[in-house]
């Protein structure tokens, strides 16, 4: 069993998708902290004047919320903006009306009051559309102890999903080590993330890598996508 542990994003880069794809199953680290000026209810998509960032506003989120209690505030024009610049900078990408519907039914979704609720509505409805079958979870929804160190939640997290192997981010790297795993019987991979080129319409000199899933999505079809999601390569945690 392949487990990734991750907090969420709101339509992460190709990396996330890739940890994704490639684990049996992803836990979404829901009850830690918020991290502000982060990447949970943010990213860039591509303009005309290059990367141009897209944030979901927020109801008094701080370092100090557990990121389940982070309350979005869909009602608020900010929000709404979100998903016009998204239009304004696509209307002319090749797959612009396959998307445009996903993103609405992600912005629109009224189950998703919580930004760990509206991130895992839109990973969920991209990975239904690209033919995905990862198992989601909640760490909320997991009983194990709180109160322990950072690696030690993992670890017992690990142990409750019956995981032989857990995936990291590559800057997870600076965070933990293979011992720590490897004294618990679990084999623990970092991703090295690759960043191919592809055709941007809204570039048309150099190739901007890094962001969200939304512009691999307006771009390339759903073949290209799940091409670019298997390239993956792994490192050990200490190399």
């Amino acid at each position: 069993m392949k487990i990734c542990i991750m907090q969420p994003y709101f339509f992460p880069y190709i990396g996330y998708f890739q940890m994704i794809k490639y684990v049996d199953l992803f836990i979404f680290y829901n009850d830690v902290n918020f991290i502000e000026r982060g990447w949970i209810n943010r990213n860039y998509i591509l303009s005309a004047k290059g990367k141009t960032l897209i944030t979901i506003p927020l109801k008094k989120a701080s370092s100090n919320k557990i990121i389940k209690d982070v309350e979005v505030l869909n009602n608020e024009k900010k929000y709404w903006n979100a998903l016009k610049t998204i239009e304004f900078n696509y209307s002319k990408a090749p797959f612009y009306s396959n998307i445009l519907p996903l993103l609405e039914e992600v912005f629109n979704s009224k189950e998703s009051n919580t930004i760990d609720k509206l991130a895992r509505k839109g990973i969920e409805v991209i990975l239904n559309y690209l033919g995905i079958n990862t198992k989601l979870d909640f760490s909320s929804e997991i009983d194990y102890c709180r109160t322990n160190s950072k690696v030690e939640k993992l670890i017992e997290i690990a142990k409750k999903a019956n995981a032989d192997t857990v995936i990291f981010p590559h800057g997870s790297k600076q965070l933990y080590s293979d011992v720590d795993f490897e004294k618990n019987k679990i084999h623990s991979l970092a991703i090295t993330p690759k960043f191919k080129a592809y055709s941007q319409i809204n570039s048309e000199k150099k190739f901007v890598e890094g962001l969200s899933m939304i512009d691999l999505l307006m771009n390339l079809s759903i073949e290209q996508i799940n091409s670019l999601l298997d390239d993956i390569a792994f490192t050990r945690l200490d190399e």
